[in-house]
């Protein structure tokens, strides 16, 4: 003789409430210029980009480097500095 099979029954977690759009957390990210895009604007000429290269003056240059020295000439001007990495900071 043979048994039937054993069923079991596993009830599905209930989903969570879904929020109105006025009870969510929405985070609203502040937008930071991108440093790159700071750096041809501050230097102009002086700071141009290779595949794979920064150049600050016509020599290849590091970013932190480039940062710099865009940090100097905004601080000269007596705007804010992109402090985005410490060591950019004048």
């Amino acid at each position: 003789m043979t048994k039937p099979p054993i069923v079991l029954y596993r009830p599905s977690k209930p989903s969570p409430p879904v929020k109105s759009p006025t009870e969510q957390n929405k985070f609203t990210p502040v937008n930071k210029p991108n440093p790159l895009s700071v750096a041809q604007a501050t230097l102009g000429s002086r700071f141009g980009e290779r595949p794979e290269t920064l150049l600050l003056d016509g020599q290849p240059a590091k970013l932190d480097r480039v940062m710099r020295e865009t940090n100097r000439v905004l601080k000269a001007q007596g705007l804010a500095q992109v402090n985005a990495n410490p060591a950019w900071v004048v």
